[in-house]
């Protein structure tokens, strides 16, 4: 009996202790999913679980953004850290989206300085990235320009989203003034926000919500221009990024482009990246290429208002989307060869026009280079180019690299820059204290380190453009 009540009270004992452990077990759950919940910010919060909304023109800027602290580089008064409300007296405070890879963030830059000197006493400039200190550092280096920035962003482009760079944000009165292309950054324009009147500016519509995903006959079925079969379409342009080419061996997709960008990417492997405007030969009338090419030198001499009119407008007409998606999956398809296929038909349709890749015999400048008995010193090398002046300093850098470079600066120009691979592989220290542009200086510079250019005349393969005996109809321009 004794032994029976013995065993009784060990149970109950045992039955006690895992209710214990059982209690704190739920108590550790509940106490670790709390801490969890209040560490993890939400869907509109930063990364420090700040609650984030877009602002939109005419919304007052948020004290919690007024007040968080952004850390900076190259400030002349060696803060670390600044907050907006620094600058809360200011009657502007303009904030420059940039990074260090965009050509014009980088020609923005000398500019800002220049107004901070003369407007100072009015207004704050901020340049914003959301690259690495370290990634900074070493531009300015290379500049030889410190640049004051705030860097690794990732809140102020939440509560100013935008789709390109450089972008500019206007803060005036407390309120957002105005979110648009840094392009607006001029002396007319901050005079009039210093003065409160009226910015003239184009705001283009918001993007479209697109995904990869999305096969474009469904998304723009109310935009088909042409269609072959069930899988294979042009189809309009619509407001998203422009001149991404998508292939795999089951379907190609291409979005937003013009007819010279289609042909350039059809003959990738064949027309070098520095070629895609010079190896592309014209023979059809101008009414006729201003409507298959952009015109960049018209672009950049506009005022920025009508620009930027333009330029949409001219995208909005002139650019295109093709998707082909192979629907019989025991066909062996090589979707380029359907691309290119279709469109050529639909150039000779809408247009008149046919083209071929072919050799033709051009004016070029070649670029022969001999063996280098040279020998570089240490193992440093620099590759520096500045898109404000064009100059451009290298050290011990493949000659292949360099003269990719000075072609790719002259891109637009007739004659085309070519060389022969031998040799180009050698390494080479050449600092060109000119504009890469001024192709006498550069050839010269290049003569001093044994480098020969020679204008002459040869086969060159190219993309030929020629008008067809009739004009097909042509694509209408209503969307």
């Amino acid at each position: 009996m004794k032994r029976l009540k013995l065993q009784s009270n060990n149970s109950v004992l045992l039955n006690i202790q895992i209710l214990k452990i059982a209690v704190l077990v739920i108590l550790y759950f509940l106490v670790s999913m709390f801490s969890l919940s209040a560490q993890t910010p939400r869907k509109d919060s930063g990364a420090d679980g700040l609650s984030i909304k877009s602002l939109k023109v005419g919304d007052s800027i948020p004290t919690d953004l007024w007040n968080l602290p952004l850390t900076v580089i190259n400030d002349h008064k060696g803060n670390n850290t600044i907050k907006l409300s620094n600058f809360k007296s200011k009657k502007l405070i303009i904030i420059d989206f940039w990074a260090t890879w965009c050509a014009p963030c980088i020609k923005m830059l000398p500019k800002l300085e220049g107004y901070r000197s003369i407007y100072g006493q009015d207004i704050a400039i901020l340049a914003v990235t959301d690259e690495s200190k370290e990634k900074i550092q070493t531009f300015s280096a290379r500049s030889n320009n410190p640049v004051f920035t705030v860097y690794e962003d990732q809140i102020l482009k939440r509560y100013f989203p935008r789709h390109s760079l450089p972008h500019s944000i206007w803060i005036a009165d407390g309120k957002l003034l105005l979110s648009n292309s840094s392009d607006y950054i001029t002396d007319s324009n901050i005079q009039k926000a210093i003065q409160r009147k009226t910015i003239a500016e184009f705001k283009k519509p918001a993007f479209a919500d697109y995904e990869d995903s999305i096969n474009l006959k469904n998304f723009l079925k109310e935009k088909v221009i042409t269609q072959y079969g069930s899988n294979r379409a042009f189809y309009r342009s619509f407001n998203w990024h422009i001149g991404r080419l998508k292939t795999t061996k089951s379907y190609l997709r291409y979005l937003n482009g013009a007819i010279e960008d289609m042909l350039y990417k059809l003959y990738s492997r064949d027309i070098p990246h520095y070629g895609r405007f010079n190896r592309l030969v014209y023979d059809i009338p101008d009414s006729v290429r201003e409507r298959l090419c952009y015109d960049y030198e018209k672009f950049a001499s506009m005022p920025i208002v009508e620009r930027s009119k333009w330029n949409f407008q001219w995208k909005k007409d002139h650019y295109y989307c093709y998707e082909f998606i192979n629907i019989d999956s025991t066909t062996d398809l090589d979707p380029k060869t359907i691309f290119r296929e279709d469109l050529r038909s639909f150039l000779l349709e809408k247009f008149g026009v046919s083209f071929s890749l072919q050799p033709m015999l051009r004016k070029q400048y070649l670029i022969t280079v001999y063996p280098s008995n040279k020998t570089l010193k240490g193992l440093k090398t620099e590759n520096f180019f500045d898109p404000n002046t064009r100059k451009a300093r290298f050290v011990n850098i493949p000659l292949e690299n360099i003269l990719g470079i000075i072609a790719e600066q002259n891109k637009h120009n007739p004659i085309p820059i070519v060389w022969d691979k031998a040799y180009t592989e050698q390494l080479y220290s050449i600092d060109f204290a000119c504009s890469l542009q001024d192709l006498p200086t550069v050839f010269a510079i290049l003569k001093k380190h044994g480098i020969h250019v020679e204008l002459c005349e040869h086969p060159l393969l190219s993309i030929h453009l020629t008008q067809a005996a009739t004009v097909g109809e042509e694509v209408s321009d209503e969307n």
